[in-house]
């Protein structure tokens, strides 16, 4: 069965851990720290009376009280064994009765019937005291619970003690006879022991009258009234506003929960401690520790394990018993083991001997009565040990270890010392040197005579490093100077090693042959050869120096630069140094005329059809620059031909300009080749790459005239050959497609509703019947691109398709003079300029009294002008122009003007409108008026004619 159980504080409440326990003294004892309160216990652990509601004082005589019975005069639990109330009456003041069943009670008390009671009350008698001031404990009361009928006597012998309630203090102790009187459940009257004598015999009396006949303790007298007098603390209840109370603990004690025992650490060297603690148990009893079992090895202060010797002891710790508690006891063993000793040196006095001398050895430190030995342990060859006596047998360092015996105590300890053993000296070494003096580059043979034992000999270099080395017995002369040898006899079993030395002198040697060289031996006038020398010996710098034929040859460094045709003689100098002489050798350079020198372009990059000028430099030592000879030759003819090339060459002294001419349309790699001849035959070849970048030309085709229809005219329509004369070019263009590009320019009456123009040429359109013109623009195209500045659009031209009657005049302005940009020509001292004004009728139908007017010229003075072509009205004048011509179906009216450049105005402005009668039917007036103006610095602008 789970189970909880509540806590009200001393009555407040509180919720708590689960209860297994079956009365308050379980709980309290399975937690001390629990507060007095309201729990929930089982009194028959799981049987029959279930899960029972108690208040539990855990705090008067050690707590672990049940509350079973509140009662008072006539409250009606008179002779009841079943239960009364809730906890929520226990503790009121009157109000309700409580009571715990008799069964209940009993279940409590347990099965050996002993227990104690604690009486107390709520409320008090005014008429005894001044307040509520005492309570009594019954102890040891052994009988079969019931409230059903009177208690019989104890079995036991009972004590009684009052209490003082504000402080606990006690205020009597004594025995009253118990059981057998009064009405039911226990009550007690006849003094056994110290009479309280209605509290004068008490040590405190907390009544308010004495008499000395009243000593009760009644749960219920024959007449249900309840009474308490021991020391006049309690009264009885009747007509009284207050109750008593009565509270149960069962004196059986229990067994603690699990005791456990541990040491920290579980094992200890003699001479160590451990630490002893336990865990578990229950109540209040104290913890105490003793040595049950190996006390020769372990001694217990407090909670602490002495080690006292080498072995294994048992522990029994054994918490006591309290009023709840039967004693527990755990144990726990001990093991003590030997303990280090103290750090042991060993000590060989003294440290270093020599081979066959002796040392003396000792130690310090150590614990015990252990004996010390002493022994070889690393070294057997050098040392020997007898007793504390130490021989050097052998040069070397030996290891003795020095070992301390355990004892009951201590474990065995050990040191070590080295000890060194060192060789003897040699009789006295000679070094010698045969010869001691030779020449660099030359040997000497080393020996040695005298020393002391089988040690080898060797031969070292010890000072003038530089002149000398050796290998094994052979020393040889490496520089000039004089050096120390140094003889070493090395050290063997016996003898320590030993040393002697000669000196040795090194002179100067002759140098090995020396070579002299020029590469090439045979160079040009101009040329360089480069000069060098082999063998020789040492570092000595090497010189070159012109001896014969000085005026054929110079140097600089190790360069020979030729001069002039003929034979020269170099001599080579190797200086001496430390260790050689001087050296000297000698080389014949033969030097020969020099071919003529070339700068030419390696290559060039031109545009088809336009020339240009290819640059190159001649020159040589004997022949002038103007004498020598030049050929040309090229490897393309198609592109540049041999014939243009010799024509085309212009000659200034040593510069040659070579007028490239292409030919037409041509494009294409050709590589130039220049030969250069002197007056000796000597020549000088180079070449020059010219790349030659196709430029595209503007194709061309031919273009039927204006389309013209009669009034209300529709339908579609198709003008074989409108386009002819496909061209795309010169032959080099051949591969090209032309097609033609159309546009409709203006058609503000809508008479076309379509049209188009396919690669032969055909004209198609569509009439939509409306009368009016429509402007085309026709312009032939190829594929030809427009790299390098190439032209892939032929000259754009205009045609008209008229519907019905109507004019339709165009007007046009250019210059005729000067030709190029206008601001360029008044540079070169040009102050006239030429223009001409046209209009043309595009239709079938003449346009009499037509009207040309051109506003005041801007920018030019002086102005006269003339009708070229048409007869006008007037032909001719000067400054503002206003004529007037019947312009004939597809005639033009030419009109010639010129002036003088205003160089105070910045630029020229020409304006002029061509109108008709009124009442003349107009057709595409946006181009009968045309504004020209162009910089005077050189930049045109040209307007439209419909401002």
């Amino acid at each position: 069965m789970s189970r909880w159980w509540i806590a009200f504080g001393l009555f407040s409440l509180a919720l708590c851990q689960p209860a297994w326990a079956e009365s308050c003294k379980s709980i309290l004892g399975n937690n001390p720290a629990a507060p007095s309160g309201v729990y929930s216990i089982d009194p028959d652990d799981e049987g029959p009376l279930g899960s029972v509601d108690v208040v539990c004082d855990m705090v008067r005589d050690g707590g672990g009280w049940t509350f079973g019975l509140k009662t008072w005069y006539q409250s009606g639990l008179h002779s009841l064994t079943g239960s009364a109330g809730t906890t929520a009456d226990a503790l009121t003041l009157k109000g309700n009765p409580y009571k715990l069943s008799d069964d209940v009670i009993r279940a409590i008390i347990g099965l050996s019937e002993n227990f104690d009671v604690l009486a107390d009350q709520a409320g008090y008698n005014s008429a005894y005291s001044t307040g509520n001031h005492e309570y009594v404990v019954l102890r040891n009361f052994t009988g079969t619970w019931t409230f059903g009928a009177q208690m019989p006597v104890s079995s036991t012998a009972t004590t009684m003690n009052s209490y003082r309630a504000s402080d606990n203090t006690l205020a009597w102790t004594g025995a009253l006879s118990c059981g057998g009187r009064g009405g039911p459940g226990i009550n007690c009257y006849d003094v056994v022991s110290n009479n309280p004598m209605g509290g004068s015999g008490c040590a405190i009396n907390m009544g308010t009258s004495s008499n000395s006949g009243w000593h009760h303790f009644y749960m219920a007298e024959t007449n249900s009234d309840s009474y308490l007098y021991i020391c006049n603390g309690a009264q009885h209840s009747s007509g009284y506003n207050m109750n008593h109370r009565f509270w149960f603990r069962e004196t059986a004690k229990s067994n603690q929960s699990a005791l456990s025992v541990s040491s920290d650490p579980s094992a200890i060297m003699f001479g160590s401690t451990s630490t002893l603690s336990t865990s578990g148990g229950s109540g209040t009893g104290a913890v105490s520790f003793a040595i049950t079992a190996g006390s020769e090895f372990c001694e217990v202060s407090s909670t602490t394990v002495t080690g006292i010797g080498v072995g294994s002891c048992t522990v029994t710790a054994t918490k006591a018993g309290d009023g709840m508690f039967n004693p527990a006891s755990a144990t726990v063993d001990i093991t003590v083991s030997r303990a280090e000793q103290a750090d042991l040196a060993a000590v060989a006095s003294p440290l270093n001997i020599v081979f066959g001398a002796t040392s003396t050895l000792s130690t310090t430190g150590g614990s015990g009565s252990g004996a010390v030995g002493f022994a070889v342990t690393a070294g057997s060859d050098f040392c020997d040990v007898s007793d504390t006596t130490l021989t050097g047998i052998g040069v070397g360092t030996c290891t003795v270890t020095a070992t301390k015996a355990g004892d009951d105590y201590y474990n065995v300890a050990t040191a070590e010392v080295n000890v060194t053993v060192d060789r003897a000296n040699q009789a006295a070494l000679t070094a010698m040197a045969s010869p001691s003096t030779i020449g660099f580059g030359g040997s000497s043979t080393l020996g040695s005579s005298g020393g002391s034992g089988t040690g080898a000999v060797s031969f070292a270099i010890s000072s003038g490093g530089t002149f000398c080395s050796i290998s094994e017995n052979i020393l040889s002369g490496i520089g000039v100077g004089t050096c120390t040898v140094t003889a070493t006899k090395a050290a063997d079993s016996n003898f320590a090693a030993a040393t002697a030395s000669v000196d040795v002198v090194v002179d100067k040697a002759s140098q090995a042959t020396l070579t002299a060289s020029a590469t090439p031996a045979s160079i040009k006038i101009g040329e360089d050869s480069e000069l060098s020398t082999s063998g020789g010996s040492g570092s000595g710098a090497v010189t070159f120096a012109v001896t014969a034929g000085s005026t054929f040859c110079s140097i600089s460094d190790t360069t020979l630069s030729g001069t002039d045709v003929g034979t020269c003689t170099v001599t080579a100098s190797k200086a001496a140094d430390d260790n050689y002489l001087a050296a000297t050798a000698t080389v014949d350079v033969t030097v020969e005329n020099a071919a003529p020198t070339l700068s030419l372009t390696p290559t060039l990059f031109l545009l088809e059809d336009l020339g240009s000028g290819l640059v190159f430099t001649v020159g040589d030592d004997q022949t002038p620059a103007a004498d020598l000879v030049v050929s040309l030759a090229s490897d393309n003819q198609t592109l540049l031909a041999d014939a243009n090339l010799a024509t085309n060459l212009t000659v200034d002294d040593a510069n040659r300009i070579l007028d490239l001419q292409l030919e037409p349309d041509a494009n294409g790699v050709a590589v130039i080749t220049v030969r250069v001849t002197d007056g000796a035959s000597a020549f000088t070849e180079g070449q020059s790459t010219v790349t030659v970048g196709a430029v595209n030309d503007a194709p061309s085709a031919a273009f039927a005239g204006n389309e013209v229809w009669p009034a209300g005219e529709s339908g579609a329509k198709a003008v074989t050959d409108f386009a002819s004369l496909f061209n795309p070019g010169p032959g080099n263009e051949s591969d090209q497609t032309v097609s033609i590009e159309l546009a409709t320019e203006s058609d503000p009456s809508g008479v076309l509703s379509g049209i188009s123009i396919d690669g032969s040429g055909t004209l198609s359109y569509t009439l939509t019947g409306n009368s009016g013109a429509a402007r085309i623009r026709l312009q032939a195209v190829d594929d030809g691109g427009t790299a390098n500045g190439g032209v892939d659009r032929g000259q754009a031209v205009t045609r008209r398709i008229i519907v019905g009657d109507g004019v339709d005049v165009t007007v046009s302005i250019w210059r005729g003079a000067p030709v190029g940009k206008l601001g360029e020509a008044m540079v070169k001292g040009s102050t006239l300029a030429e223009y001409s004004v046209e209009v043309r009728n595009n239709s079938a139908q003449d346009a009499n009294g037509l009207r040309l007017r051109v506003s005041p010229i801007i920018g030019l003075t002086n102005v006269l002008w003339n009708c070229v072509i048409s007869s006008c009205t007037p032909p001719n004048g000067s400054g503002e122009i206003d004529t007037q011509v019947d312009l004939q179906a597809g005639g033009v009216l030419l009109l010639g003007l010129s002036g003088s450049v205003d160089i105070n105005v910045p630029f020229v402005e020409i304006s002029a409108q061509a109108t008709l009668p009124q009442g003349a039917v107009v057709l595409l007036s946006d181009d009968d008026r045309r504004v020209l103006i162009e910089s005077t610095g050189g930049n045109g602008v040209y307007k439209s004619g419909f401002e």
